[in-house]
């Protein structure tokens, strides 16, 4: 079940302890998709205002640092020449639309869940550069109708034979397998559909299971249309949120690259400030439709606890180990093919945590 708000240490600022053996530079051992060669942008000379769209999902809670930045502006405090820089944000409510979009170069950079980020770090177009957080019970909450048994052997009984929705290439899809495989239980049927379809499909009784994240649980929840089984901290289960950004902006401009880490890095530290919950809810507002204050207030206090974010920020060794199991995932559901390298790199989040460290 999800965990309460507890106080850990997901509060507080990071800090540069250990970091420098869990960082690395080379491609991490993962699988690779045909690669499409990426157009490098007319992004202009180092120093000088950039114009670049940032493809992000509010409605995605272990990457919400990214909807505090742009409730702060903190892209005009960060980037060359302020106000002269042009930021345009992208909202999904899919991991794989970003994906799609980072290809075609309609977005320069794109936060996106552990699965999504694995396709679009193996197309060869982008770099997974920063590691916003980590959790075990953000992407890998399993609903269930009220009536479903509470005892975890009877509720594995239960779940044989019966209907799961889940939305494809997703960290939630990638839990799913792993507890249907663990459990060893076999569905009648496991459809793929996102949150909102989920929420409607449980009002019309045609589901009896569904694996979501946040906040989308917790607003199913509220319905009183189903209720929080378990979640991936009954499995020791871990999934992440990425931060990639195209090949060709990394090339040609460094410090672009630099300064957005910088502006997400003091995201982070905002969003893990408990005094500024109401301020980040009033953020989350602004940018979602269809939920309450309450929901997303409720969401929001999931972050916390024991299993709720850990904020990694750059490539940790349970951060490639996430990594390394949405890859086997995929490659064993025919969506990659051989092995090969993935594109990772966080190089330029090290040196930033070791400035911001230096700077405490």
């Amino acid at each position: 079940m999800a965990q309460k708000n507890n106080k850990d240490r997901y509060h507080g600022k990071h800090t540069t302890a250990g970091f420098a053996a869990a960082c690395f530079c080379a491609c991490l051992p993962a699988f690779w998709a045909a690669p499409v060669a990426a157009v490098a942008g007319n992004y202009g000379p180092p120093g000088t205002p950039v114009k670049i769209t940032v493809g992000y999902q509010p409605y995605y809670a272990e990457a919400w640092s990214a909807a505090v930045l742009r409730g702060l502006h903190l892209q005009a405090r960060f980037l060359p020449a302020g106000s002269g820089s042009t930021v345009n944000f992208y909202i999904a409510n899919r991991g794989l639309v970003l994906v799609h979009a980072l290809e075609e170069d309609k977005i320069q950079i794109a936060y996106l869940g552990d699965v999504p980020a694995v396709l679009a770090a193996a197309s060869g177009d982008a770099t997974i550069v920063a590691v916003p957080a980590t959790s075990e019970n953000q992407c890998s909450v399993l609903l269930v109708r009220p009536g479903a048994p509470r005892n975890p052997a009877a509720l594995a009984r239960w779940l044989n034979g019966r209907r799961i929705a889940v939305p494809r290439n997703s960290c939630s899809e990638s839990f799913l397998d792993q507890l249907l495989r663990t459990d060893n239980i076999h569905p009648a049927a496991v459809y793929n559909q996102n949150p909102g379809t989920i929420a409607t499909a449980f009002r019309a009784g045609l589901l009896d299971a569904a694996v979501v994240w946040q906040p989308a649980a917790t607003r199913i929840q509220s319905t009183g249309l189903a209720r929080a089984a378990l979640t991936g901290a009954d499995l020791h289960w871990r999934d992440g949120a990425f931060l990639l950004i195209r090949n060709d902006l990394i090339r040609t401009r460094p410090d672009i690259v630099k300064d957005w880490l910088r502006a997400e890095l003091a995201a982070e530290n905002y969003l893990a400030d408990p005094a500024n919950r109401q301020a980040v809810v009033k953020m989350l507002a602004a940018q979602t439709m269809g939920y309450t204050t309450a929901e997303l207030r409720q969401a929001l206090a999931t972050l916390s606890g024991k299993h709720g974010l850990r904020r990694d920020f750059i490539l940790t060794l349970e951060a490639r180990a996430v990594l390394r199991q949405a890859s086997t995932f995929l490659v064993g559901r025919h969506r990659l093919g051989a092995p090969a390298g993935l594109a990772v790199q966080d190089r330029f989040a090290a040196a930033i945590l070791r400035q911001s460290a230096a700077a405490q």
